[in-house]
Protein backbone atom coordinates (compact mmCIF):
# COMPACT_ATOMS: atom_id res chain seq x y z
CA UNK A 1 0.00 0.00 0.00
CA UNK A 2 1.65 3.56 -1.17
CA UNK A 3 1.27 6.88 0.22
CA UNK A 4 -2.16 7.89 -1.37
CA UNK A 5 -4.62 5.42 -0.60
CA UNK A 6 -5.81 5.16 3.01
CA UNK A 7 -6.64 1.26 4.41
CA UNK A 8 -10.16 2.00 4.96
CA UNK A 9 -10.52 2.99 0.79
CA UNK A 10 -8.57 -0.31 0.11
CA UNK A 11 -10.86 -2.44 2.47
CA UNK A 12 -13.92 -0.94 1.25
CA UNK A 13 -12.90 -1.48 -2.37
CA UNK A 14 -12.22 -5.46 -1.61
CA UNK A 15 -15.53 -6.03 0.47
CA UNK A 16 -17.40 -4.60 -2.58
CA UNK A 17 -15.43 -6.69 -5.12
CA UNK A 18 -15.41 -9.89 -2.77
CA UNK A 19 -18.92 -9.43 -1.21
CA UNK A 20 -17.63 -11.59 2.37
CA UNK A 21 -15.49 -10.84 5.06
CA UNK A 22 -13.54 -13.80 4.44
CA UNK A 23 -12.54 -13.42 0.74
CA UNK A 24 -11.89 -9.85 1.34
CA UNK A 25 -9.45 -10.23 4.38
CA UNK A 26 -7.69 -13.35 2.64
CA UNK A 27 -6.97 -11.27 -0.41
CA UNK A 28 -5.51 -8.13 2.06
CA UNK A 29 -4.10 -10.82 4.32
CA UNK A 30 -4.94 -9.40 7.52
CA UNK A 31 -7.68 -11.06 9.91
CA UNK A 32 -11.46 -10.34 9.38
CA UNK A 33 -11.66 -8.07 12.67
CA UNK A 34 -9.57 -5.29 11.30
CA UNK A 35 -11.55 -5.40 8.41
CA UNK A 36 -14.68 -5.02 9.97
CA UNK A 37 -13.88 -2.85 12.17
CA UNK A 38 -12.45 -0.42 8.98
CA UNK A 39 -16.44 -0.82 7.61
CA UNK A 40 -17.87 0.06 10.85
CA UNK A 41 -16.13 3.17 10.94
CA UNK A 42 -16.73 3.95 7.50
CA UNK A 43 -20.58 3.48 8.27
CA UNK A 44 -20.58 5.42 11.59
CA UNK A 45 -19.04 8.49 9.76
CA UNK A 46 -21.28 8.21 7.23
CA UNK A 47 -24.31 7.74 9.50
CA UNK A 48 -25.01 4.48 7.26
CA UNK A 49 -25.17 1.05 7.19
CA UNK A 50 -22.95 0.38 3.77
CA UNK A 51 -23.55 -3.55 3.92
CA UNK A 52 -26.70 -6.11 4.67
CA UNK A 53 -25.06 -8.36 6.36
CA UNK A 54 -26.60 -12.58 5.90
CA UNK A 55 -24.74 -15.39 7.31
CA UNK A 56 -20.95 -15.28 4.77
CA UNK A 57 -22.77 -12.78 2.80
CA UNK A 58 -22.54 -9.16 2.56
CA UNK A 59 -25.11 -7.08 0.61
CA UNK A 60 -24.51 -3.58 -0.56
CA UNK A 61 -26.63 -1.40 0.27
CA UNK A 62 -27.56 1.81 -2.29
CA UNK A 63 -25.07 3.94 -0.17
CA UNK A 64 -22.45 1.47 -0.65
CA UNK A 65 -23.32 1.13 -4.41
CA UNK A 66 -22.90 5.19 -4.78
CA UNK A 67 -19.75 5.23 -3.29
CA UNK A 68 -18.39 2.49 -4.96
CA UNK A 69 -19.31 3.87 -8.05
CA UNK A 70 -17.83 7.14 -7.25
CA UNK A 71 -15.13 5.60 -5.43
CA UNK A 72 -13.38 2.85 -7.79
CA UNK A 73 -12.42 5.30 -11.28
CA UNK A 74 -10.43 7.39 -8.16
CA UNK A 75 -8.82 4.30 -6.55
CA UNK A 76 -7.83 3.19 -10.03
CA UNK A 77 -6.10 6.26 -10.76
CA UNK A 78 -4.08 6.33 -7.08
CA UNK A 79 -3.07 2.78 -7.97
CA UNK A 80 -1.53 4.01 -11.43
CA UNK A 81 0.39 6.44 -9.61
CA UNK A 82 1.90 4.46 -7.23
CA UNK A 83 3.05 2.37 -9.90
CA UNK A 84 4.49 5.06 -11.70
CA UNK A 85 6.34 5.91 -8.17
CA UNK A 86 7.69 2.29 -8.26
CA UNK A 87 8.35 1.09 -11.69
CA UNK A 88 11.87 1.25 -12.73
CA UNK A 89 12.87 2.93 -15.50
CA UNK A 90 15.76 1.84 -17.90
CA UNK A 91 16.87 2.92 -21.05
CA UNK A 92 18.42 -0.06 -22.92
CA UNK A 93 20.81 1.22 -25.57
CA UNK A 94 22.00 -0.97 -28.81
CA UNK A 95 25.12 0.17 -30.81
CA UNK A 96 24.78 1.05 -34.47
CA UNK A 97 26.31 -2.31 -35.49
CA UNK A 98 23.02 -3.91 -34.65
CA UNK A 99 20.54 -3.63 -37.87
CA UNK A 100 17.69 -0.98 -36.61
CA UNK A 101 14.90 -3.88 -37.91
CA UNK A 102 16.72 -6.45 -35.15
CA UNK A 103 16.66 -3.63 -32.68
CA UNK A 104 12.96 -3.08 -33.25
CA UNK A 105 12.11 -7.05 -33.11
CA UNK A 106 14.02 -7.41 -29.50
CA UNK A 107 11.68 -4.30 -28.73
CA UNK A 108 8.89 -6.08 -28.54
CA UNK A 109 10.37 -8.98 -26.08
CA UNK A 110 11.70 -7.02 -23.66
CA UNK A 111 9.84 -7.30 -20.69
CA UNK A 112 10.34 -7.19 -16.90
CA UNK A 113 7.38 -7.31 -14.30
CA UNK A 114 8.19 -3.90 -12.19
CA UNK A 115 10.49 -2.42 -14.51
CA UNK A 116 10.16 -0.45 -17.86
CA UNK A 117 12.20 -0.38 -20.91
CA UNK A 118 12.90 2.44 -23.43
CA UNK A 119 15.21 1.16 -26.53
CA UNK A 120 17.35 3.45 -28.37
CA UNK A 121 19.41 2.81 -31.29
CA UNK A 122 22.47 4.84 -31.89
CA UNK A 123 26.19 5.15 -32.10
CA UNK A 124 28.06 4.74 -28.56
CA UNK A 125 30.48 7.63 -27.90
CA UNK A 126 32.42 8.03 -25.07
CA UNK A 127 29.89 10.45 -23.67
CA UNK A 128 27.32 7.96 -23.53
CA UNK A 129 29.51 5.79 -20.86
CA UNK A 130 29.92 8.18 -18.97
CA UNK A 131 25.97 8.80 -17.61
CA UNK A 132 26.62 4.81 -16.71
CA UNK A 133 26.73 5.83 -13.06
CA UNK A 134 24.09 8.28 -13.11
CA UNK A 135 21.47 6.97 -14.76
CA UNK A 136 19.83 3.64 -15.62
CA UNK A 137 21.01 2.72 -19.11
CA UNK A 138 22.01 -0.67 -20.51
CA UNK A 139 24.41 -0.27 -23.41
CA UNK A 140 24.40 -3.24 -25.70
CA UNK A 141 27.17 -3.39 -28.23
CA UNK A 142 29.69 -6.04 -30.55
CA UNK A 143 32.14 -3.62 -30.02
CA UNK A 144 34.95 -4.18 -27.14
CA UNK A 145 34.68 -1.31 -25.02
CA UNK A 146 37.41 -0.77 -22.70
CA UNK A 147 37.01 2.43 -20.97
CA UNK A 148 34.10 1.23 -18.21
CA UNK A 149 35.54 -0.52 -15.38
CA UNK A 150 35.01 -4.16 -15.12
CA UNK A 151 31.85 -3.91 -12.50
CA UNK A 152 30.01 -2.15 -15.09
CA UNK A 153 30.56 -4.50 -18.00
CA UNK A 154 29.72 -8.31 -18.87
CA UNK A 155 31.87 -10.10 -22.13
CA UNK A 156 29.85 -12.97 -23.37
CA UNK A 157 32.72 -15.28 -24.52
CA UNK A 158 30.45 -16.52 -27.35
CA UNK A 159 30.53 -13.73 -29.43
CA UNK A 160 32.06 -10.53 -28.02
CA UNK A 161 28.87 -9.02 -26.98
CA UNK A 162 29.69 -6.74 -24.87
CA UNK A 163 26.59 -5.78 -22.18
CA UNK A 164 27.11 -2.30 -19.97
CA UNK A 165 25.46 -1.44 -17.30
Amino acid sequence: MGIFISKKLRYFIAIMEKRSFASASEELCITRSPLSKAITEIEEYLDDKLFVRKHNDLIPTPLALEYYKKCKPLYEELLKLEKIKNLKLYTVIFDSCFPLTFVKFLRDFIEVPGFEFRVEHTIITPEHLLSLKNENKIFISLKNIVDVPDENKSIWPTGGLTLLS
